[in-house]
């Protein structure tokens, strides 16, 4: 086990090509850190997967439905306690 806390675990639902497999390795997690927050990414209509995951405690919010921007991750990212975005060194040029 690990010493230090994760923060967010993220499982997409083609995991094993099953959506099963990822809702029970959600439900795993969850039943063994109920606080654990998981965030879902998914090519399925948030409507076929939503009783799933809602009676798992995952917020609809945390279902990234496919494609998706990349401005839902960097959101769940910057709220992290332990997040740190390194911003490149911008270019010299003489």
């Amino acid at each position: 086990m690990y010493d230090e806390a994760i923060e967010v675990v993220i499982i997409d639902t083609h995991l094993q090509d099953s959506h099963s497999s990822a809702i029970e390795l959600a439900k795993t997690i969850k039943n063994t850190k109920p606080d654990q927050r998981i965030v879902l990414t998914t090519t399925s209509p948030l409507t076929e997967i939503r009783n799933k995951v809602t009676s798992l405690g995952i917020n609809k919010e945390d279902v990234l439905v496919k494609p998706f921007a990349l401005s839902p991750i960097v959101n769940i990212a910057s709220n992290l306690e332990n997040f740190y975005l390194e911003q490149p060194t911008p270019a010299l040029y003489s």
